[in-house]
């Protein structure tokens, strides 16, 4: 049986000390139907150099002003056409065998998401850890906690046609409203152990940067998808979080945390007779911590 052919879209602004590693990620996966595409927003840093270099494996690339990078996404998947379908960021890469392992976990008739786990890296830092994305999904919901790793996630052309194109009125959460609306509209999410990407954490990241914006548009997700009181709860959290961080840390460091239901529930009954500790954990994860 022939390979399914993959598409994969790149959506750049301004990150040449990034991109060459990107474009050889995908790339070297030596995938034999490969559509690779990359849409670039206008760089002025040297990045339109490097796509050049690369330009005659790439089935389409432009760089001209768009509405942001979901739009660039949308861009790229309008004009793919395999039958898989995935997008990388221009500071992100490719595990070996990636491509390979999705072509061979996902049935092309069917909606279906694969999602693996992803190391993630701080750059110029020795800050890095994994993650268990067959744990989160058994124990999360899609709806509260963004638990998917964007890229190491892949769908069939039916999953995307099936949940629509990414909201371009989000700018720092779009990934993960798709992603709900994907389990919303009945996807199909099959989580795996296998390390399928590498996640660059760089202090413009978006999920870093976006702060007040983007907690905005978390609320906006959780009264969608997992209703208005949950998201008041995230509102009410947001609110105490230093108070809630002054508390969680000393039992943490004294290894007292068979006492946080207790504790908390105590201290901030408007949150913890509403929502689990876990759930407020999540929530404070989403946050952030700084």
């Amino acid at each position: 049986m022939d390979a399914p052919k993959i598409s994969i879209i790149t959506p750049c602004y301004n990150h040449a000390p990034y991109l060459a590693e990107t474009i050889q990620s995908v790339l070297g996966q030596a995938y034999p139907q490969l559509e690779y595409i990359i849409i670039d927003g206008g760089s002025t840093d040297g990045s339109i150099d490097i796509i050049r270099r690369y330009e005659k494996h790439l089935a389409y690339w432009q760089s001209a002003r768009d509405d942001g990078m979901y739009n660039a996404i949308n861009l790229g998947m309008a004009r793919a056409t395999g039958d898989i379908l995935g997008w990388l960021n221009s500071d992100d890469y490719y595990l070996p065998g990636a491509l390979a392992f999705a072509a061979a976990n996902l049935d092309l008739a069917a909606p279906q998401i694969v999602f693996g786990n992803t190391f993630h890296f701080v750059e110029a830092s020795a800050e890095h850890w994994g993650s268990d994305v067959v744990r989160e999904h058994a124990r999360k919901d899609v709806f509260k906690y963004d638990y998917l790793i964007q890229p190491a996630s892949f769908w069939t052309r039916r999953a995307w046609e099936h949940t629509g194109a990414l909201d371009e009125s989000f700018q720092y959460v779009g990934d993960w409203e798709w992603f709900a609306r994907a389990k919303k509209k009945g996807v199909i999410f099959k989580p795996t152990a296998r390390y399928l990407a590498a996640y660059r954490i760089l202090v413009t990241n978006k999920t870093r940067m976006g702060r007040a914006p983007r907690w905005v548009e978390v609320a906006r997700i959780l009264d969608t998808y997992a209703g208005a009181d949950y998201a008041r709860v995230f509102e009410q959290v947001l609110k105490e979080r230093a108070a809630l961080l002054r508390i969680r840390k000393p039992l943490r460091r004294w290894h007292l945390t068979r006492l946080e239901k207790l504790v908390f529930r105590f201290s901030f009954p408007h949150i913890f007779a509403r929502v689990p500790v876990s759930q407020v954990w999540d929530m404070l994860e989403t946050i952030g911590y700084e």
